[in-house]
């Protein structure tokens, strides 16, 4: 019944559509919904529709109790329910795993991550090699609404309704892996073929029925816990999740879980994949894949193509079928041209008689999502300004930045919401509000000659203006500052990330005799590694108004992180507006 009880000792279940139960008050009163439950499985057949009986509605509810009763089979009604079986037999599930796609930082929908279950089939199926044919399930929000302002207003207030979807893993292979350019990592669980046939019949039963879905708690990844909790009652997996449920948080806990799955196995993206292919050519033969897609004409192809030993053609061919998908995407239904240029490449490759390396295929190693820092963060910090002495707290509740060690998340990303800062100024003995983050988002992602996305930064929230010649409590105003840009990688001898981003910056409030600014600058930084505990932060931003006083700012920024242990980092931060200077120094706690 997915039932908690609620602070004041009551029971209430997660789901809220009435219609998912047999009794008027079924999700807070578990003895009248059992006797509902009871009654039902005994009553008459219904007459037209023999599905609709409850022991066909309620598969996983009959099994169970009929399993704990021992029902006497003279008193139940002969009930044959041809659509659960038939669906049954479609799912044919003999093991359950665990999948989380990996952070995708251009969906609000997607930045967080996403998990959901795939059911393996049964391994006498021939075709269930690559699980490409397996079935999933998945619960998603059934969106009202493509506005993104709109999407975030009913996610967080629960005005969408949540459902449960089974699909083939090829869907989700192609949108995540290959449209997406997601990894997918996948968790072999550890569930008795009682327990996979109890989960299979369960989810019939809220495949039915709709559930209220809230982004930050009562979401994607949350309402796959109690599935695994129904299918396996020894399980608690659920508690704790109250203010907020993140996807790598649930896969973390599940992990924890003695003996409930396997460590994860990637299933990397198409664009992973060609990357890795192409690490494996040299610069000509690199300009010879590029060749071969600005003209294939089969002249052309052989004149590039005969500069190469026929091994190296081989890899040649195969990077430029990886391109060329990438490029036009991986729809059934690409143009007639394209069409024909991949099947050029693909009859080339197999005149040539030449096996791939095994080696080739295999993409560049990167960090499980659960062994990343823990997603919600609290700080102190002791810092001296040119105006004071000062102690601050903060408190971030989801999810990484630029600062923090990148293992486990997309390099060059940042996604803060709710970061809270706290200042207590000794000179004044005042305590006032330093930030309130709502949003804060920044997307680096490298530049490449075959991967060009651009980069782009939103920050939306509250903060004082350093650069104001009066007291900070004083100047706090909501500010708006967003832009695109690029950003690209120097290898050796350590990875240096280098960004450039566009600023327009506007804020609102008293802080300004005009009631606010508005501006356009531009900012630069880099960001390196070391290694996994010793990191650099360094930019600088420059931003010129058009309506505010003063005219121009200059924030300059350096910020060295050190990792004590995997959940304590110790942080120094200078910066530097116009005039303005302060030094901080803190101890950042992950939980």
């Amino acid at each position: 019944m997915h039932r908690r009880k609620n602070a004041f000792g009551h029971w209430k279940s997660g789901i809220d559509d009435p219609h998912f139960f047999l009794a008027p008050r079924g999700s807070d009163d578990p003895d009248a919904e059992l006797a509902a439950t009871l009654r039902a499985f005994f009553d008459p057949l219904p007459v037209g529709d023999h599905q609709a009986h409850a022991q066909c509605r309620y598969p996983a509810r009959y099994a169970w109790l009929n399993q704990q009763l021992n029902f006497d089979p003279r008193e139940l009604p002969e009930v044959s329910c041809e659509r659960f079986e038939a669906w049954r037999r479609q799912m044919n599930a003999c093991s359950v795993s665990l999948v989380f796609a990996s952070y995708y930082m251009n969906n609000p929908a997607s930045m967080y991550g996403h998990t959901f279950l795939r059911l393996n089939r049964a391994p006498q199926d021939p075709t269930a090699t690559y699980h490409l044919l397996d079935y999933t399930a998945n619960f998603a929000a059934d969106a009202t609404t493509t506005n993104g302002i709109l999407y975030a207003w009913d996610g967080l207030f629960g005005r969408f309704r949540g459902r449960f979807s089974t699909l083939p893993y090829y869907l989700k292979v192609q949108q995540y892996n290959n449209l997406e350019s997601r990894d997918l990592w996948e968790y072999p669980l550890h569930l008795t073929p009682a327990q996979v046939d109890l989960l299979v019949r369960h989810l019939w039963e809220v495949g039915q029925t709709s559930m209220a879905y809230y982004f930050f708690n009562r979401n994607c990844s949350y309402q796959l816990m109690p599935i695994l909790e129904a299918a396996a009652p020894d399980l608690e997996l659920s508690r704790g999740f109250i203010l907020k449920t993140i996807p790598s948080d649930t896969l973390r806990k599940i992990r924890s879980w003695p003996g409930l799955a396997d460590p994860g196995i990637r299933r990397p993206s198409e664009q992973a994949e060609m990357i890795a292919h192409r690490s494996h050519l040299n610069e000509k033969e690199i300009d010879a894949v590029e060749a071969l897609l600005r003209n294939s004409t089969s002249v052309a192809a052989e004149n590039v193509l005969s500069l190469f030993a026929a091994d190296r053609q081989a890899l040649i061919l195969e990077s430029a079928q990886d391109l060329l998908r990438y490029r036009e995407g991986f729809s059934l239904d690409l143009p007639l041209a394209t069409q024909n240029k991949e099947q050029d490449l693909l009859v080339r490759r197999s005149q040539l008689h030449v096996s791939s390396p095994s080696w080739v295929t295999v993409p560049e190693l990167s960090v499980a999502p659960e062994l990343g820092h823990r997603t919600g963060r609290v700080s102190v910090t002791q810092g001296f300004s040119s105006r004071s002495a000062f102690q601050e707290i903060g408190l971030r509740p989801v999810l990484h930045d630029l600062d923090d060690p990148s293992a486990g998340y997309l390099e060059g990303s940042k996604l803060e919401m709710f970061n809270t800062r706290l200042r207590w100024d000794d000179r004044r003995a005042t305590a006032y509000l330093e930030e309130l983050s709502l949003v804060n988002i920044v997307s680096l992602p490298e530049w490449d000659r075959w991967v060009r996305k651009p980069s782009w930064k939103v920050n939306f929230g509250a903060r004082v203006a350093p650069e104001l010649d009066r007291d900070p409590e004083n100047s706090l105003y909501f500010g708006l500052n967003f832009g695109p840009g690029w950003s690209a990688r120097v290898p050796a001898p350590w990875p240096v990330h280098f960004f450039i981003l566009a600023d327009v910056d506007g804020g609102a409030g008293s802080p300004w005799r005009a009631g606010g600014r508005f501006g356009a600058g531009g900012s630069a930084g880099l960001l390196m590694e070391y290694s996994h505990a010793i990191r650099l932060r360094a930019q600088i931003q420059e931003v010129h108004y058009v309506v505010g006083d003063p005219d121009s700012t200059t924030h300059t920024e350096i910020v060295p992180s050190f990792s004590l242990t995997d959940r304590l980092d110790l942080r120094v931060t200078l910066e530097e507006w116009n005039r303005y200077k302060e030094a901080r120094v803190g101890l950042f706690w992950f939980l």
